[in-house]
Parts: C-alpha cells; sequence; structure tokens
C-alpha cells in the first residue's frame, strides 16, 4: 500500500469517525429536541384543538342563548311563527349547521328545513334526549349521536326557551359529526386527533369507520387517563408504537386526543440524519480529492516519488550500492531527482578517490624508498661529519699547540737575540773571556738545536693539518655528491658543505705555505748550527781571531732575524690556520646539525609515508564498499 494510500485512507477514516461522531451527536440532539417538539406540539395541538372546540361550542350555545331570550313565545307555548322561523334560518346560515329547529312544550317542532312545523314529529313520542334534558332545566345539552329523521349522524346542541324559570320550549341546533371531523380536520391537516365523549364515544376521528365507537374498546390505553384534565402516554398498535396527548374540555366533558407514531416523530432526525450523512460523504469524497491533491503538491513532487522506494535506494546507496539505482528518466522531481544527481556526482567522486588513491599508493611507496635512501644516506654522513668534526677538533688542539710553540719559539729566539747581542757586546768589549763566548756560543747552539726540534714539530703538525684538510676537502665533496641526490631539500647542506670544502682547500694552501715558510727556516737553522759549529770550533782552535768571532755573530744574529722573522709569519699563519680552523669546525657543526636535521626529516618522511600508505589503505578500503 502506498504512502498517498494510508495517508488518504487515514484522513478518510479521522474525517469520517468525526463526521459520524458530530452527526451521532447531532442526530441525538435533533432527535431528543424533535422528540420534545413534537410531544410538546402534541399537547399543545390537544390544547388548542380543545380550547377551539370549546369556543365553537360556546359560540353555538352563544347564539342559542341569544336567540332563545329573543325568540316571542307566551306561557302556553304559542309562538311568533313567522318571524322565529325567520330566526332560525339566521342561525343555521351563519352557523353552518344541519338543522335549526323549535320545540314547543306540546313536543311540536318547527325547523328551518321545513319553514314551518315539521309534520308527524313528536319529540315527546320519539323520546329526544335534547327534549327531556332540556324540560329537565339543564342549561347547555349535547346529545349522544344519532340518526336523525333525515337520515344524518348528528348531535343536538340544545338551550331551554325559558321565561320566568320556566322552560316554555327547546331551541336545538343538529350538528353533523361530519363537521366536527370537518373542524378539526381544519385546525389539524393531519387529522391524528380523536375528539370523544366522556363514555368514550368518538365524535371526531380521522377513520370514518370509527366515528361513532368507543375509544376505550379501539385504544383501552386511552380509558387510564380518561379523568385526567391532561395526559400523555405510548402505547403499540399493531407493532408500531405511538404516543398521545389529552386534554379534557370540562365543559363539555369532552376529551381531545392528539397522537402520532414514533415513526412519524422521528422521519424528520431520520431524514436530517440521511441529509447529514449524505453531506458527509460528500465533503468527505471532496476532502479526500483535495487531501489527494495537496499530498501530491506539497508531499510527492518535493520527494520525487514514494516515500518507501526512496528509503530503500537510500538505504542501498547507504550499503555502497550505487549501480542499484535506475537511470533517470526526465520525469523525477524533488529529492527523487536529487538523490539521482546526488549517486551520480558520488560515483564521480569515488572514482575519483580511487584514482587518487592509487596515485597516493605508488608516491607513498615512492616517498618511502626515497626517504629510507636519504635517512641512510644520512646516517652515513652524520657518522662521517662525527669523524671529522673529531679530526678537526684535534687539528684545532694541534694548532693551539703549535701557536703555544710558536710562542715559544719566539721567546727563545728573542732570548737567542739578546744573547746574540750580549755576545756581539762581548766581542765588540774583546775584554771577555774567551770562555765565556765559547759558552755563549753553545747556549747559541743549544736554542738553535731546541728551535730545530720545534720546527720538525711544526712540520709535523703542519703535515697532520694538511692530511685533514685533505680528508675534510673529500668528505666534503662526498657531501655535496649525497646532497645532490636529495633532490633539492639540502640545499642549505650543499651550500655549507661546499664552504667547508673552499675553507678546507685555503686550510691545505696555507699548510702549505707554512711547510715551505717551515723547510726554510729549518735549512737556516741547520746553516746556523752549521755555523756556529764551524765558528765554535774556529774559536776553540783560535782565540785571537774575535773580529772574524764578531762577523760570524753579526751573521747570527742576522740569521736569529731571520728565524725572528719566520717565527713571525709563522705566528700570523698559525693564527689564520686557527680562524680558519675554528671556522671549519663551525662549518662541520653545521653540517652535522643540518645532517642531523635531515636524518630526523628522512625518518619523519619515512614515517610519514608509511601513515600514507596506511590512509591510502584505509582509504582505498573505505570506498571499496560502493559498488560503480
Amino acid at each position: 500500500m502506498t504512502a498517498k494510500t494510508k495517508i488518504l485512507l487515514l484522513i478518510g477514516l479521522l474525517f469520517t469517525s468525526i463526521i459520524l461522531l458530530v452527526s451521532g451527536v447531532g442526530f441525538n440532539n435533533f432527535k431528543t429536541a424533535s422528540t420534545e417538539n413534537k410531544t410538546v406540539k402534541l399537547d399543545n395541538q390537544a390544547f388548542l384543538i380543545s380550547k377551539a372546540l370549546e369556543q365553537k361550542i360556546e359560540r353555538y350555545f352563544d347564539v342559542l342563548n341569544v336567540m332563545a331570550n329573543d325568540i316571542e313565545i307566551d306561557e302556553t307555548g304559542l309562538l311568533n311563527i313567522n318571524k322565529t322561523i325567520q330566526s332560525l334560518h339566521i342561525i343555521a346560515n351563519n352557523l353552518g349547521v344541519l338543522d335549526a329547529y323549535i320545540t314547543t312544550k306540546d313536543a311540536r317542532s318547527y325547523t328551518h328545513q321545513n319553514d314551518g312545523l315539521e309534520a308527524g314529529f313528536n319529540a315527546k313520542e320519539k323520546k329526544r334526549e335534547w327534549y327531556i334534558r332540556a324540560f329537565n332545566s339543564e342549561d347547555k345539552i349535547i346529545t349522544s349521536p344519532y340518526v336523525s329523521s333525515y337520515g344524518n349522524k348528528v348531535t343536538t346542541f340544545a338551550v331551554p326557551i325559558k321565561r320566568n324559570e320556566k322552560v316554555l320550549g327547546v331551541l336545538a341546533l343538529n350538528i353533523g359529526i361530519n363537521q366536527i371531523t370537518g373542524f378539526i380536520q381544519e385546525l389539524a391537516p393531519e387529522n391524528n386527533i380523536f375528539v370523544s365523549r366522556q363514555d368514550g364515544y368518538l365524535l371526531a376521528a380521522k377513520e370514518a369507520g370509527l366515528i361513532g365507537k368507543n375509544i376505550y374498546d379501539e385504544r383501552p390505553s386511552y380509558k387510564e387517563f380518561k379523568n385526567k384534565s391532561i395526559s400523555n402516554h405510548d402505547y403499540y398498535l399493531e407493532g408500531v408504537e405511538y404516543t398521545v396527548s389529552g386534554v379534557v374540555i370540562d365543559s363539555l366533558n369532552w376529551t381531545v386526543w392528539s397522537w402520532s407514531s414514533w415513526d412519524d416523530i422521528n422521519e424528520a432526525s431520520s431524514k436530517n440524519l440521511q441529509v447529514s450523512l449524505w453531506i458527509a460523504l460528500i465533503f468527505i469524497i471532496t476532502s479526500l480529492y483535495l487531501t489527494y491533491l495537496i499530498i501530491m503538491k506539497v508531499m510527492y513532487r518535493p520527494i520525487g516519488g514514494e516515500p518507501a522506494e526512496i528509503e530503500a535506494i537510500v538505504k542501498r546507496i547507504a550499503q555502497g550500492e550505487l549501480n542499484s539505482v535506475a537511470p533517470l528518466t526526465g520525469r523525477e522531481t524533488g529529492i527523487y531527482s536529487a538523490i539521482h544527481t546526488m549517486v551520480d556526482n558520488l560515483k564521480d567522486i569515488i572514482k575519483n578517490i580511487n584514482t587518487s588513491t592509487r596515485q597516493l599508493n605508488i608516491s607513498s611507496v615512492q616517498m618511502s624508498e626515497s626517504a629510507s635512501r636519504v635517512n641512510n644516506s644520512s646516517g652515513t654522513q652524520i657518522k662521517e661529519l662525527e669523524l671529522t668534526s673529531t679530526a678537526l677538533n684535534k687539528m684545532v688542539a694541534t694548532v693551539s699547540e703549535v701557536a703555544r710553540n710558536t710562542l715559544y719559539t719566539s721567546t727563545v729566539v728573542n732570548e737567542a737575540d739578546e744573547k746574540t747581542t750580549k755576545g756581539i757586546h762581548i766581542v765588540n768589549d774583546m775584554n771577555a773571556s774567551i770562555s765565556t763566548l765559547v759558552e755563549g756560543i753553545t747556549n747559541v747552539q743549544q736554542v738553535i738545536c731546541t728551535l730545530e726540534k720545534q720546527v720538525e714539530n711544526i712540520g709535523y703538525i703542519i703535515e697532520l693539518i694538511i692530511d685533514v684538510s685533505e680528508k675534510t676537502s673529500l668528505l666534503a665533496s662526498n657531501s655535496i655528491i649525497e646532497a645532490a641526490e636529495v633532490e633539492g631539500r639540502r640545499q642549505d647542506s650543499a651550500v655549507s658543505t661546499g664552504e667547508v670544502k673552499d675553507l678546507a682547500n685555503k686550510t691545505k694552501d696555507i699548510s702549505v705555505e707554512i711547510r715551505s715558510m717551515l723547510d726554510r727556516l729549518q735549512n737556516e737553522s741547520k746553516n746556523a748550527i752549521e755555523l756556529i759549529q764551524i765558528n765554535l770550533d774556529n774559536a776553540k782552535l783560535t782565540v785571537i781571531k774575535s773580529r772574524d768571532a764578531n762577523n760570524i755573530l753579526e751573521e747570527i744574529r742576522r740569521s736569529i732575524s731571520i728565524i725572528q722573522d719566520m717565527n713571525d709569519q709563522i705566528a700570523t699563519s698559525t693564527e689564520q690556520q686557527a680562524v680558519v680552523v675554528g671556522e671549519v669546525n663551525q662549518c662541520i657543526t653545521g653540517i652535522n646539525n643540518i645532517a642531523k636535521t635531515a636524518f630526523d626529516g628522512a625518518r619523519n618522511n619515512t614515517k610519514r609515508a608509511t601513515e600514507l600508505l596506511n590512509i591510502a589503505a584505509a582509504l582505498n578500503k573505505s570506498v571499496e564498499v560502493f559498488k560503480l
């Protein structure tokens, strides 16, 4: 069952329930009101008809009493016949009765139909009720119905004609029973009225066959209420339920019964219910049609289809079955159309994700391999840089030692210079003993020997510096090559390594120059030693050659000056070399830090590459559920 059918059924049931409830309550209220209204109507009808009938009868009696007083009659019963007949015609015409007549004390009757005496009729002999009762001094006489001498079923209204309290005659009217029924029909067109005497004799009825019968025999339930001035009761007749209201006319001793069947009473309610149900049916059909239009416009058009079908499609989409959605036909609207568009877009996105995932997989593998290579290269580079840094630290220590030795050599040379100056003074004075000269020359020889040893030590250090510089240059070359392999990510390291190589080359050049100076100093020292040795020998052989000794001392002084100059140059070069070595050490330290950073970056790249592989795998797994 579709959603719109369910909604229409629910709304239809709701409307039907509400309308049935309202109709039921309305029918019950209407029926109650109609019943009460009908009952009241019966009561009012019985009351009004009784009053109307009473007034009509009273009018008859008023006319009879007036005419009875106006009739000319003497105590013997003689009448003014002509005038009396005229009066009877007036009464008959005005009241519309069958006959108007006067009966005298001798029982003779004068009627308007005969325009005089009715021959052969004697009321006393006929024992007419009205005659007997009139002469018994009753003022208002209504007889039981009977068949008149003219063959009509009548009842007689009569009053006595009195003079001086004596009854001289009777003035009477014959009223046909059908006239009473006609009068009742004028008052109640439905003619649902019974008029009965106290004894039950029916004076008026809807069915002519009931007139003259006893109502208590025909309707036994009425007998219980005959003495009640106002009464209401229900009864059944031939399976039909009736209700009746009774009103007693006390002046006439008649009872007016107004009756109706409950079917007639409820007919209006039933018709009202039928009309209400037809209106309700039309309203329900119209409401359902309008509801259908509203559902189609407000719900189905925005949704675009059956909610259950759309729910099933969305569930299949949620399970990844993108290939289960039927292609667009062009008639889709609302959410259903949007779902189709979403599925198409989702298919494109999943395809792009799959393509990107494969590319990410490949790139992650390549990145992981490259990171591994960089990681290994960075590890090797760090180890080599640590060795270089250690060697440079040793070289710094050695250069410092050379500087200290050079300083010491300078001090010794200065002392030698001072002692040579003193020797010159001694030679110049020539007063000093030759032993002092020999001792001074010996000390100079020892100093020069010591200087030669220090120069040899400096040469050893210079060789060590050259060796370190060559290793630094080689290491810098390797670093440049490895930095080039990192594909641009180690540019700073390559630049620093280039600077280290330049500094190493500069250190090597300075060390070569220092080595050359030391070689020359060493040669000069050897020459000075050999010269001092020769001069010493000569001094020992011949002391007298003072002048030669002075020359020798001058030459020694010059040699010491040369040594002093070389020593100063060595000190300057050593200081420069120390500065260069310090800078190289700082560069190596920077390269080492960069290499460590590169190593950490490579390790992080490896980790990230692994994470990317995991993400790519997870992403690939997450989109595998979608079936394109």
